[in-house]
């Protein structure tokens, strides 16, 4: 079961005669281990993040020397190297960052759309890297180089924690098959995914170590970087009473405040939209009217995707819907082998995006958003973790594959989530 091992590791101390002296040395002991646990996480899981970011970056360069006469990026300065994974809502996050919401003649129902977490993380960084002054470029640099850095973040904690409650073994999986992932070349480029990544996969662990109210704040994070940060608070309240019901965790008022936290993040960006614009609907109404996104039933959703499928002529996009409609159809899977092996708040967290990104018009980029779907990779680790090395091997393999073909398409500008 998944939250039936151990939650250190660390046998409960015996009482005797010797107290604080065995005290102290069972302290200083589970203090060498605890370190020597995340040297590894660090050596192991930054291992496999070095080897796979590698090889999308010599991917995108390749890629770029072959398809582009001018070599624009690549004759550009060292940052400027940067912009082969700057495409796309990359530009969205960059002119928000300098410039706001509200600036010039921005459509108030458009760029709302978009979470504050990634802006204002750029705009810090761009601010401090180029000496106090904001520019376009500098912030678009930063947004790559922010993936990068919580990219690495996440796959090191999605080792550790894999491989704390499960096995080692596990947890070298579950980071491979995240830098494996057919679309992980978002993890490179100036998106949310990173961000969110690291943040909810941080939230979990510090849940798990039953450190309520950093998982809250963590979660508050999250939530001001994505919508799906509300899902992740209910997840962890889900979290904590399945703990509370195994009486790992004493039932306290300040556990269940500590979650609740967790939404202040999108909290705050909606009263924030309402003082600018004075409508409670600004973000949904961005959606709809900028992006011509708004809820719908499965089957409409399903419906919409097969009639985009048969209606579009670029090549790319009308892969992208096939791959998104079997997207679905493996998540709705997933949920149901999550609910037969009872993970329960894992559950919660996939079967709320899962209705996020199915319950709309048409699938769009549903691909794309099972990065932020940590649950994919903790499960999945286990689950290649018990199977033949040559099969869990050969999946993996063709996943990258699959990645790197990814990266080209996205170094070429063509549509891929």
């Amino acid at each position: 079961m998944l939250h039936s091992e151990n939650l250190t590791g660390i046998a409960a101390p015996r009482r005797g005669a010797r107290g604080a002296t065995g005290r102290s040395g069972r302290l200083t002991g589970s203090l060498a281990r605890l370190a020597l646990d995340w040297r590894d996480a660090l050596l192991t899981g930054g291992g496999i993040w070095v080897i796979f970011t590698a090889l999308r970056w010599v991917t995108a360069v390749v890629t770029e020397f072959v398809s582009e006469p001018d070599h624009g990026r690549l004759h550009s300065s060292i940052p400027g190297w940067f912009l082969l994974f700057y495409n796309w809502d990359s530009d969205f996050y960059a002119n928000i960052a300098v410039d706001g919401y509200f600036a010039g003649d921005r459509h108030p129902n458009v760029w709302p759309a978009f979470f504050p977490g990634l802006p204002l993380a750029m705009r810090g960084l761009a601010w401090v890297g180029n000496g106090g002054e904001l520019t376009k470029f500098s912030a678009s640099v930063a947004g790559v180089v922010l993936a990068h850095v919580f990219s690495l973040t996440a796959t090191v904690l999605i080792f550790r924690m894999t491989s704390a409650r499960f096995t080692r073994r596990a947890g070298v999986w579950s980071a491979v098959l995240l830098m494996t992932w057919p679309t992980a070349v978002f993890l490179n480029a100036a998106y949310t995914e990173s961000l969110f990544l690291a943040l909810a996969v941080a939230a979990w662990y510090s849940a798990w170590r039953g450190r309520w109210w950093l998982a809250g704040l963590l979660c508050a994070g999250a939530s001001l970087t994505r919508l799906n940060g509300v899902l992740l608070a209910g997840a962890l309240l889900v979290f904590l009473v399945v703990e509370m019901a195994r009486r790992r965790t004493q039932v306290r008022v300040s556990n269940f405040l500590a979650i609740a936290g967790g939404v202040l993040g999108t909290v705050a960006y909606f009263f924030y939209l309402q003082r600018n614009t004075g409508d409670w609907m600004t973000w949904p109404n961005a959606l709809e009217d900028g992006w011509h996104r708004h809820s719908a039933s499965f089957v409409e959703g399903f419906i919409g995707t097969l009639d985009r499928i048969s209606v579009q002529t670029d090549p790319f996009q009308r892969a992208q819907s096939v791959v998104d409609a079997f997207t679905v159809v493996a998540l709705t899977l997933f949920v149901v082998y999550l609910a037969w092996r009872q993970f329960w708040p894992e559950l919660t967290f996939t079967a709320a995006t899962l209705y996020t990104v199915a319950a709309s018009p048409e699938y769009i980029s549903v691909l794309r958003y099972t990065l932020t779907l940590f649950p994919v990779f903790l499960v999945g680790g286990l689950v290649l973790s018990r199977r033949r090395e040559w099969v869990s091997a050969m999946l993996v393999t063709l996943s990258g594959v699959w990645m790197l073909l990814s990266t080209v398409l996205f170094t070429l500008d063509k549509w891929i989530g």
